[in-house]
């Protein structure tokens, strides 16, 4: 079953919280608590969850299956967690699909704008399998994939990464993160991704310090409207820490904006 016969986003929750406190297992991760978190989004009407990474600790003694995952929820059909925690080898993100018995596995190719290109190289010529209906996963700092640059306001897009979501048909990209990215032209990259009314929706744990007020942000159309994500609570006592946003899925902007060239460096998309 592809991705695109199997699903379709309409209404996304995104989850965070902070990663220096310890479950009763004795985890940074989210697995204690899980089905609670499900069952609330479920009931907002949710059909997709993003978490912040560091998700599922490879140890942890919570089920982390099919039936426990989707047990009892009428609109939940997609999760996306990683599975791993901060000294972890090989971390590794899971998308699971209400529809597919097993997960997805997409590995991270790289991290930072100075990587090699040839990992990035390696991250477009697999990008197939990254699309999960009408929407993309892009793992943390993979979002660097274009550069911006402040000396004239442009975007350096040389993979074409823009034109290949347009061409997918991609209406989400999901970035979740390990922690929060200070850089001031990560926003500008968001903002660039969610051109054409595509949606660009990032969340990350608390706890690094020096952070924003909200650990998400959500891009639309070029805009920035994290403002009108609503917050849920949980409703588990023990841990006032974890926070459930709620994506608008009509969200207000303002048209006419400004946008920035695009300079691109030909280049061959093998898989693309």
């Amino acid at each position: 079953m592809t991705g695109k016969e199997s699903f379709n986003v309409k209404k996304v929750a995104v989850v965070s919280h902070d990663y220096n406190i310890t479950n009763v297992h004795g985890h940074r991760d989210f697995a204690e608590h899980a089905s609670r978190i499900h069952s609330v989004c479920d009931g907002e009407g949710c059909d997709t969850i993003l978490y912040s990474l560091f998700t599922w600790d490879e140890n942890s003694p919570v089920r982390r299956t099919h039936q426990a995952l989707f047990a009892d929820l009428k609109s939940v059909r997609c999760v996306i967690l990683e599975v791993g925690n901060m000294k972890s080898a090989n971390k590794f993100v899971e998308v699971w699909l209400k529809d597919e018995e097993q997960p997805r596995i997409m590995d991270q190719f790289f991290a930072k704008s100075s990587d090699p290109y040839d990992r990035k190289r390696e991250f477009i010529r697999n990008i197939k399998r990254r699309i999960v209906g009408d929407s993309l996963v892009a793992i943390c700092g993979e979002s660097n994939i274009a550069n911006y640059m402040p000396s004239n306001g442009n975007f350096r897009d040389e993979f074409g990464f823009n034109s290949i979501l347009e061409s997918n048909g991609i209406k989400f990209v999901f970035n979740p993160l390990h922690d929060y990215m200070t850089r001031y032209e990560m926003k500008r990259k968001r903002a660039y991704y969610s051109r054409n009314q595509r949606m660009v929706v990032t969340v990350w744990n608390m706890g690094r310090g020096r952070e924003s007020k909200f650990p998400w942000t959500v891009f639309y159309n070029e805009e920035d409207i994290t403002a009108q994500v609503g917050e849920v609570s949980p409703g588990i006592m023990e841990r006032p820490d974890i926070r459930i946003g709620i994506v608008p899925e009509r969200p207000v902007t303002i048209q006419g904006r400004t946008r920035s060239n695009v300079i691109r460096r030909s280049i061959r998309n093998d898989a693309v």
